[in-house]
């Protein structure tokens, strides 16, 4: 159990960026020990959550079947509390990546159930946050309906729209960020530009509801935010 807690921790932590070689290096070494332990119910999930983590950073499989895997893997009742918390994210992810936006609620409000209940395991809701949050955000930008009316309303170009299906998976989002301290969402492959990326989904939440004295406070609060580690991820 725990060389499975270990990986889990370790796998979140590295997210689809590169990991540090010391990260890479530790993983190794429980990978190599999880090998040469005798097999068990949690040592085979462990590993299938770690092919889901290496297709989602590969792309070796498409957002179906990474959806498809993580729903058979969670009617699993041996589960631990790491591992479910994990595949709830993979598979929040993979719906929000098919931009089924309702179909990621569930997950995601048991992933905001569980911060409430049990702050535990920063590191892996950290990862989530910021994969899914991408996706809301990179959305503005590629076009998709909803997040453009958005920023269309920013920027004044259009009356405020009604109220979209990323909406509320924005809203989780946003909720469950501001329950975390800078240093547990740095967590997230030590990105210490995470705080300044969920002020600007809390400011794309913002515009969305037409709260211009939030958007003034949020953006004036990006200023003093670390942006060093912002580009490709």
């Amino acid at each position: 159990m725990a060389v499975a807690n270990c990986l889990t921790v370790l796998r979140s932590h590295t997210g689809h960026g590169t990991p540090e070689p010391e990260v890479q290096a530790l993983a190794a070494d429980f990978d190599s020990l999880s090998q040469r332990m005798p097999t068990t119910p949690s040592a085979r999930i462990q590993r299938e959550i770690g092919q889901i983590n290496d297709a989602l950073t590969t792309g070796l499989m498409t957002d179906e079947e990474v959806e498809q895997c993580c729903r058979t893997l969670l009617e699993d009742d041996g589960l631990r509390g790491p591992q479910r918390l994990q595949l709830r994210g993979f598979l929040t992810e993979a719906l929000v990546y098919q931009n089924r936006w309702n179909d990621a609620l569930e997950p995601l409000q048991s992933i905001h159930a569980y911060s409430v209940e049990r702050p535990m395991h920063p590191q892996v809701i950290a990862r989530t946050l910021h994969d899914v949050g991408l996706h809301v955000g990179l959305s503005v930008a590629s076009g998709v309906p909803e997040c453009r009316a958005s920023l269309m309303v920013l920027v004044g170009e259009a009356d405020a729209p009604p109220a979209p299906e990323s909406h509320q998976v924005l809203s989780i989002l946003v909720s469950i960020a501001s329950r975390m301290t800078a240093e547990q969402l740095s967590l997230q492959a030590g990105m210490t530009c995470m705080p300044f990326k969920m002020q600007t989904l809390r400011l794309l939440e913002a515009v969305r509801a037409g709260e211009h004295a939030a958007i003034r406070e949020i953006y004036d609060g990006l200023d003093g935010l670390d942006t060093a580690a912002l580009g490709p991820v």
